[in-house]
């Protein structure tokens, strides 16, 4: 998988914004093993920025090279202009909230956000300490458990404590190693609301280390997806889910449907898609890079799909991709159901659509012949 270079971000349209964060051909080896291979990335100030990636892809090296645990073996790191290669981690104007919290058991709330200022130059300042503890508690709404002990809160709140104490010391940068990890799906949600308020109200860049798709869409400014030590998109969560760069991307972000065919040459901006399993072709829009026939993969999500007992009569004459096939799975998700779709080639569809009356009067049902449609624009064929 190839590097996708960060080039040409301008962040809230401003073109001579320059980076808060620049890797430049940043390479980490482990013994024999390439944790991190070439890389380059900017981030700029003010950002919430996603790494997102299976275990073992690198983005936990990334902040502990960030944090100042881990030195490249080869390239630059620049912070603010400055190479920050052999400063030592309590020297770097960053900060770093772990997934375990790490907090002090035996202190209360307010001990544990002071920590850091009672050793840092505002030691001697015990009103200035008391002012930035009042401050960061107000912030993340946690004035009135400031004298309980960590065991005395819920996981919610003490994630909230660990984000105030590295808060506390007004950090340029704050690294997010899989925050929410040990929270609950709903308190997940809630709290990843929290973050981006918070981010927002204190304008400190966040970078934030997660496996959580959905987490990383949601927080995030832009996210770089990695694989293997490389970065191999970057780009804002719409355009990453819309307009994935790669088949991997593809798959990796949400739910997708994926085929594997031959594409003729484009013509007017599009092409015809043919496939060996007897799935008729598919008309798609071409990409800019593809000037002759090509060896492809196309690939829409499930709710850009459209399902019915009949062929849809809206859709325009020309533009439209359909199919009939059968109903071989439904998944009933309380405000969507999604279909699994057999085709008559073989192929399974994945189709998701909103349930606008109640399950018991479900129009589409197990083992029912249906007709699957979708425009020519609604997914991107992919050349790598």
């Amino acid at each position: 998988m190839e590097i996708q270079e960060n080039t040409g971000f301008a962040p809230w349209g401003d073109p001579e914004a320059k980076p808060l964060i620049r890797f430049q051909n940043v390479t980490k080896r482990f013994g024999t093993f390439t944790a991190i291979d070439n890389l380059t990335l900017d981030i700029y100030a003010r950002e919430f920025f996603a790494l997102l990636g299976p275990s073992g892809c690198g983005k936990t090296t990334i902040m502990r090279m960030l944090a100042g645990f881990e030195d490249p073996s080869e390239g630059e790191i620049f912070l603010d202009g400055e190479n920050i290669a052999g400063v030592p981690p309590n020297r770097r104007p960053v900060n770093m909230m772990f997934q375990s919290y790490a907090l002090f058991p035996h202190l209360s709330v307010w001990d544990n956000i002071a920590f850091g200022l009672r050793r840092s130059e505002m030691a001697r300042d015990k009103t200035r300490i008391a002012a930035r503890v009042e401050e960061m508690l107000k912030l993340t709404r946690l004035e009135k458990f400031a004298r309980r002990k960590p065991h005395q809160i819920s996981g919610g709140q003490r994630q909230r404590v660990a984000l105030a104490r590295s808060l506390a010391k007004a950090p340029r940068l704050l690294l997010l190693d899989e925050p929410l990890g040990a929270l609950d799906k709903k308190l997940r949600q809630e709290t990843q609301f929290e973050l981006m308020d918070i981010q927002e109200r204190t304008g400190t860049t966040f970078v934030i280390v997660t496996h959580d798709q959905e987490e990383a869409m949601t927080v995030a400014s832009r996210v770089a997806v990695m694989d293997h030590g490389k970065i191999v998109q970057v780009d804002t969560p719409a355009t990453i889910y819309e307009a994935p760069n790669s088949v991997y991307v593809a798959d990796f972000i949400g739910e997708i449907n994926i085929f594997k065919g031959h594409a003729s040459p484009p013509r007017d901006g599009f092409c015809e898609i043919a496939f060996a399993e007897g799935l008729a072709p598919i008309r798609a829009r071409a990409p800019e890079e593809m000037q002759g026939e090509a060896e492809v993969s196309f690939a829409i999500r499930p709710e850009k799909v459209l399902i019915g007992p009949e062929r849809p009569p809206e859709l325009p004459e020309g533009r439209a991709n359909a199919y009939r096939g059968k109903v071989i799975d439904i998944a009933y998700l309380g405000n969507i159901s999604t279909y699994h779709v057999e085709l008559a080639g073989g192929q399974k569809v994945k189709v998701q659509a909103a349930n606008t009356r109640r399950i018991q009067r479900r129009t589409i049902t197990w083992e029912q012949e249906v007709w699957i449609s979708f425009t020519d624009t609604a997914g991107v064929v992919l050349t790598r």
